[in-house]
Formats: C-alpha cells, sequence, structure tokens
C-alpha cells in the first residue's frame, strides 16, 4: 500500500477494538476522521510517512489504550483540549503514547 490513508477510514465504525496499520507506506496527513472510530483500544500507525499534525480527534477515542504513531513526519505540537477541540490529553485511559 502506499498514497494517503483515506478519509473513508472513519466509517469503519463497527471496528471492536484493533487497527494496525504499521508499515503500510502511507503519506499525507493522518485523516481527522479517525477520531470517530471510537471503540478502537489498539491504534498501531507506526512506520509510514504520515507528516503534517497530530489530529486533535485523537482525543475522541476514549476506550484506546495504546497508540503508536513513531516513526512518521508528524510535525508540530500535541494537541490538547480546549472549549471546542479536543486533544490528546482526554486520552487517560491510554498507557502507552
Amino acid at each position: 500500500m502506499d498514497g494517503p490513508l483515506p478519509p473513508s477510514i472513519g466509517d469503519l465504525k463497527s471496528l471492536s477494538s484493533s487497527l494496525i496499520l504499521v508499515g503500510c507506506g502511507f503519506t499525507g496527513q493522518i485523516p481527522p476522521s479517525i477520531g470517530s472510530l471510537t471503540n478502537l483500544v489498539y491504534l498501531s500507525l507506526n512506520k509510514n510517512k504520515f507528516s503534517g499534525p497530530i489530529p486533535p480527534t485523537f482525543g475522541l477515542l476514549s476506550n484506546l489504550r495504546w497508540l503508536d504513531i513513531a516513526d512518521n513526519q508528524l510535525s508540530g505540537s500535541i494537541p490538547v483540549s480546549s472549549n471546542t477541540t479536543p486533544g490528546l490529553d482526554k486520552l487517560v485511559n491510554t498507557r502507552h503514547l
């Protein structure tokens, strides 16, 4: 695989626990729609070529216990919640960031 991860990834709401896309060669930004996969417990997007900011919508993944986005080309600051947007500080149960 290569190229961008399509925004339609957010339509996979029936994913019960894991989305593991390690080393798939994805490029571009991580689509914010991934924040709608609220059943995820494990999310591994490491060893790709993602660039740009970390989507603040990751903060909507309240069941997440494991998040691995290492070995990409992400930039910017870690998103923190505000009155209008979620942030990674909402991931209080996540043990691996």
